[in-house]
């Protein structure tokens, strides 16, 4: 029975050294960045909606998930990429034709026309 007792009493003095070793080493630096993400693959320039009720010059800001024209006026146009069923680069727009080519963003709802330096970049961007 005495043994039994010194066993019981030198696994609790065990068990404390092992939590008093796991309570005071130092905790190794977590692999999640404390700020925020930096996003891969995000862009940024000016443009311009040549067609639709959002006409006008804004800046148009490309992430991981979204593709966000916000522009001069305050009008915020946001596309989900997910929703996107093509992109392209035409001249073309539903009521006449342009001189410059532009970039035609399109979902199964909508369609965005913007005026931007590199059309074809876009294209790239968005596929």
């Amino acid at each position: 029975m005495r043994g039994l007792l010194l066993l019981a009493l030198l696994g609790l003095l065990i068990a404390g050294a092992v939590w008093l070793a796991q309570r005071y080493r130092p905790k190794p630096k977590s692999a999640i960045p404390s700020g925020p993400p930096q996003l891969s693959r995000e862009r940024s320039e000016r443009a311009t909606v040549a067609f639709g009720s959002e006409r006008g010059p804004g800046t148009l800001r490309l992430t991981p998930t979204q593709l966000i024209f916000a522009g001069d006026s305050g009008r915020v146009v946001v596309l989900e990429r997910i929703a996107i069923v093509g992109v392209n680069v035409t001249t073309d727009l539903p009521d006449g034709s342009v001189a410059t080519p532009i970039l035609a963003v399109m979902t199964r709802t909508e369609s965005l026309y913007l005026s931007v330096a590199d059309p074809d970049r876009w294209v790239v961007l968005l596929n």
